[in-house]
């Protein structure tokens, strides 16, 4: 991530262990899958270009049979299966570098998803803009993530250690 003077992140770049923190079996909190650039979503940024460390804990929402590249909005408005809604969700953990993705295009290859837990992800690596370039709002990212069965945990930057004497 990149931070603003203020704090605040203004560019996405993570790799996926420091978003990831654990998972239960990758057999059953994983799929893989392709992801479409929605031209309906993209608006004036239907081309994309997204690098992996861009990719990294991007929301996904699947259309049909087809997982596609969420907006920010969607994600403060989402309504997933787990929690009796009737959308499926999911993250990207890692994908291959898009250098040019067309509008309506689709991933060249598929990518690892994260769609279920149990899981831990790094609060502090919540992707600060959606791949179309609206800002996530923390708190509705979160409360997908726990919708879905996925704990959101700080970063532990520091640690304590307490030695009885």
């Amino acid at each position: 991530m990149a931070y603003d003077s203020a704090g605040n992140a203004v560019t996405n770049d993570a790799v996926p262990g420091e978003w990831l923190f654990s998972e239960s079996d990758y057999r059953y909190t994983r799929e893989s899958g392709t992801v479409q650039n929605d031209a309906t979503k993209a608006g004036t940024t239907a081309d994309l270009a997204l690098t992996k460390g861009e990719l990294v804990g991007q929301p996904i929402l699947k259309a049909g049979s087809q997982w596609e590249f969420a907006t920010a909005t969607e994600v403060t408005n989402a309504d997933p299966i787990g929690d009796g809604g009737a959308e499926e969700w999911g993250f990207v953990i890692s994908g291959e570098d898009e250098a040019a993705m067309a509008a309506d295009d689709v991933s060249a290859v598929p990518w690892a998803l994260l769609v279920r837990g149990p899981a831990i992800i790094n609060q502090g690596q919540i992707p600060a803009l959606d791949v179309y370039g609206g800002s996530i709002v923390v708190a509705d990212y979160v409360t997908l993530c726990k919708k879905l069965g996925i704990a959101v945990i700080n970063d532990p930057a520091t640690t304590t250690l307490q030695v009885n004497q």
